[in-house]
């Protein structure tokens, strides 16, 4: 999909799970340099001690029951892996991005709970190349900035056809940068949650 049909598909996901906005969650997409993870590498690199499992657990189900459910889902996509935190109050993408940086292109967005505020970053092997909290107007994304290209195809989609959020741009640009998808489908329904006691 291009940047135009992606904010329209992020457009349609938002309508249906609106609770994203108002709610402290993150998606963390990591694609290794070095070819594919595998869970066992992912688990050992986060837990540090190999003690980690997956569970089956509803994604909005998670969110809501926050209090007994595991929170960080995992999934896989052509080139690399993402996260979806449903309850990130600590900084857990913060610490996926260092545990998992080394040897990879990680980008991700982060809400936080009680005001639409969203932070979108862009790193490279271990490297902070791009953090914004606007990708349609920040003034200090230049044309040398990570992601320039697509920045600017979701600029200018967005200036020809606005969305109806503004959600839905960042939300393209990680998708037009990695090529992982976020899904009405995906978020109401059944997934992976990683469970390790060092997160």
């Amino acid at each position: 999909m291009n940047a135009r049909e992606l904010i329209a598909h992020y457009d349609s996901v938002l309508a249906v799970d609106e609770w994203i906005l108002g709610n402290p969650v993150a998606w963390t997409v990591v694609e290794p340099m070095d070819g594919p993870h595998s869970v066992q590498q992912i688990g050992d690199a986060l837990s540090g001690v190999h003690d980690f499992h997956l569970e089956e657990v509803h994604v909005k189900e998670g969110m809501e029951d926050d209090e007994e459910s595991p929170r960080i889902f995992l999934d896989f996509y052509e080139g690399g892996y993402f996260f979806f935190d449903t309850y990130d109050i600590i900084g857990t993408q913060e610490r996926l991005a260092s545990l998992l940086g080394e040897g990879s292109f990680i980008c991700g967005i982060r809400w936080e709970a009680g005001a639409v505020r969203r932070r979108l970053f862009h790193s490279a092997d271990g490297q902070m190349q791009m953090s914004t909290t606007n990708v349609l107007r920040d003034p200090g994304l230049e044309e040398t900035a990570a992601l320039a290209e697509n920045i600017a195809a979701v600029r200018s989609a967005w200036q020809s056809a606005p969305g109806r959020y503004q959600d839905s741009a960042f939300l393209a640009l990680i998708s037009l940068t990695s090529g992982a998808l976020l899904s009405s489908d995906w978020l109401n329904s059944t997934q992976n949650a990683f469970v390790t006691e060092n997160l």
